[in-house]
């Protein structure tokens, strides 16, 4: 059973930085369309650089140059993208739960700001997304808070990843970053031992590729191998002392085994390194919450911590709520505990993933009584 810290071990992707407008591209477009500048994303879990990306690092915070290329305001029930409108097909929205990975480092995404006006930002983060929607060019998806669009080119199908980045191997048989993107297509199918034979070759090319051991780590923990797990992440946090993703997926992996202590010392480094790290944040807000042991419970600070998780993503995660709701069970709050689950409940992505976990609360907080995430 899945709990609200964490969903299946969190992952990292190597990124790069946005690069700025080149002089002669900034006063064309200044004088195509006034105040359209280049701007990152909200802050996120700060992620390692890819020791050897694939092929040429692509360049990034760039608009088209040509207007009718500029992407056109997307609505919130994606019945627009930055081409126009979509055209459902028998199915539905083509790309809708479609789960996709991002061909390389350094991929541009756009998105509207508040002025509902088009941005660009990057780098798109996450070695696999859930797609919200599309069309025959744009795919949109989850960056933090924001809803972002990119080509459809820049990102591939699971169903297509790993012939995709077998050719990438073929063509950068050196490079590390091929086996990682690889290994975790293998992941998300199921296919462990492929996973980890991929990992492998990728730290063996690159033992210094901190987010490689990570990810292998997670992969451990998925095979149910919490020792090896154990130790891949403290190589990764070793490599990189300020790897947050790593210190909270070792923190988590702690928790699962009761060991309360080292599971908040992970969490509270993990977020001294980064203190706008919403993950982190609930990850420490539904231990506090939701402990067996009571030494460990603190409701109050745990409605501190998730509601600053909830405030940094603008309450559009889903999990993040799951956890409000634990705290108000905790708190004896069960009115309310039961209208924020159901509130969530009605999330198909969301049930899909801790589904059991917010049953067993929901039943809990009907018999007038506070869950608890017993291992």
């Amino acid at each position: 059973m899945l709990s609200h810290r964490n969903d299946a071990a969190s992952i990292s992707f190597p990124s790069s930085g946005i690069t700025r407008w080149g002089g002669m591209i900034l006063c064309f477009l200044l004088l195509l369309w006034s105040k359209i500048v280049t701007a990152q994303s909200p802050p996120e879990v700060p992620q390692p650089i890819v020791p050897q990306p694939i092929g040429t690092q692509p360049k990034t915070g760039s608009t088209p140059t040509n207007p009718a290329l500029l992407p056109k305001p997307a609505s919130t029930d994606l019945t627009e993208s930055p081409k126009g409108t979509i055209t459902p097909n028998k199915q539905g929205n083509p790309w809708k739960g479609k789960i996709v990975l991002p061909k390389d480092i350094g991929i541009t995404f756009y998105y509207q700001d508040k002025e509902k006006k088009w941005q660009t930002g990057g780098p798109l983060r996450g070695l696999s997304l859930v797609a919200e929607g599309g069309d025959d060019q744009w795919v949109a998806m989850r960056q933090g808070a924001l809803q972002v669009w990119v080509l459809k080119d820049k990102v591939v199908e699971l169903s297509k990843a790993v012939d995709y980045f077998t050719s990438i191997i073929q063509q950068h048989a050196d490079q590390p970053a091929g086996y990682a993107r690889r290994g975790w297509a293998y992941r998300l199918l199921g296919k462990y031992d492929e996973a980890i034979n991929d990992y492998n070759e990728a730290i063996r090319l690159n033992p210094s590729f901190a987010a490689g051991w990570n990810n292998r780590a997670t992969i451990w923990q998925f095979k149910g191998e919490f020792d090896k797990a154990i130790s891949d992440y403290t190589e990764a946090i070793r490599l990189e002392p300020k790897f947050a993703m790593a210190l909270k997926n070792r923190g988590d992996l702690y928790a699962m085994q009761q060991k309360y202590d080292l599971a908040l010392k992970d969490y509270d480094q993990a977020i001294s390194t980064y203190e706008n790290d919403h993950v982190t944040l609930n990850a420490k807000a539904w231990l506090l919450a939701t402990c067996p042991d009571s030494k460990y419970r603190d409701s109050k600070k745990a409605k501190e911590l998730v509601d600053k998780a909830i405030e940094l993503t603008r309450g559009r995660v889903p999990r993040y709520i799951g956890t409000l709701a634990a705290v108000a069970g905790e708190r004896g709050e069960y009115t309310e505990a039961l209208r924020l689950l159901d509130s969530v409940m009605r999330d198909e992505a969301y049930m899909r993933w801790f589904g059991k976990t917010a049953e067993a609360m929901k039943r809990k907080f009907i018999r007038q009584q506070p869950y608890r995430d017993e291992p």
